[in-house]
Order: structure tokens, then sequence, then C-alpha cells
């Protein structure tokens, strides 16, 4: 079992999680081996199948990883089921509070629901993140990443005027970077 399991965690490492389900279908009521069968579910782009087998593995009293909250809170997006992935984001953050992927995730999540000063909040500890990284050194090339999301973030609250201008100033700045 064990065998099987770390070679569908090498299938999906490789981006092959079809054949992770395959080698996890026998073992996916095993809790150790159920977070991998709903990462790869989530994988395979079949996010109903995804939240469902995390709520019977909850059911069954399990208490899952950050990691596997965060992949459940995104399939739960993908479902348009935002209050839920909030949620589990934030289950995700209380276990692993520096956790990027949940920070952005969650940060997603209260743009969808249009709580804007939340997001506007994380927004900041994102951008905080990066510049930090920044700090860092040469080995830790800054990213555009929060500089962007700033932007959309401002376009998605239809404030169009402050977009345009942040987006014209972020070029002026980085006018050679294709990213």
């Amino acid at each position: 079992a064990d065998l099987a399991a770390a070679m569908a965690r090498q299938r999906m490492h490789w981006q092959e999680s079809a054949e992770a389900l395959n080698l996890l279908s026998d073992l996916k009521q095993e809790p150790p081996y159920a977070c991998d069968h709903i990462a790869a579910l989530y994988r395979q782009g079949r996010y109903g199948e995804a939240v469902m087998a995390y709520s019977q593995l909850i059911a069954a009293g399990a208490s899952p990883p950050a990691w596997l909250r965060t992949v459940v809170a995104g399939a739960a997006l993908s479902e348009r089921e935002p209050e839920k992935a909030l949620d589990l984001y934030e289950q995700a953050l209380a276990l692993e509070p520096d956790s990027a992927e949940a920070r952005l995730g969650k940060f997603y999540v209260l743009q969808e629901l249009r709580r804007w000063q939340e997001a506007e909040a994380l927004l900041g500890w994102i951008e905080g993140d990066q510049a930090a990284a920044a700090a860092a050194g040469p080995a830790a090339r800054p990213s555009l990443d929060a500089a962007v999301l700033r932007g959309w973030f401002l376009a998605y609250q239809n404030r169009l005027r402050e977009a345009d201008e942040h987006f014209e100033a972020l070029l002026a700045d980085l006018p050679a970077n294709l990213e």
C-alpha cells in the first residue's frame, strides 16, 4: 500500500493525475491515502468529487493536513461554494499561518464574495511577503505577482481609472519585463 501511494505521489508530481487515481483506487478509503486520492481528483478537475470525498473523510473523524484543506478549498471555489472555500482556507491558515498558497486562495475568495476591506488587508500582507523576499537578496528575484494582483483587485472593484494608472506605473517601472 505504501509503495502504491508513493508511486501515486510521483505520478501527481509528473502531472499524471489519471494514473495516480488508478494507483489509489483501492486505497482511497484508508485515511492516510484518502488525502492523496482527493488531491488527484482535484488535479483531474473533478472538483465536486474532491469536495464530496473530503466531506466523507471529515465524517470518518480524520483531521486532514493544511495542504489538503487548501486543495479542497480550491475545489469548493471551482464548484461555486465560496463560503465553504473561505472556511477551508481559514482552517488551513490556522494550521499553517505562513502558507502563501492558502493566503492567495483566501484573497481570491474574499474578492469573489466582494469583501473588499478584508481582501485589501490580505493583499497588503501578500505584498509585504514579496517585499521581504526581494530584500532577502539577489537569489530571491522579486515577482510581479503582488503588483499585478493589486491592479486586478482595483479593476474587480470597478475602480478602472486607478487600475489603469497602477498598470501604467508598473509598465513604466519595468518596461523590459515581459512577464
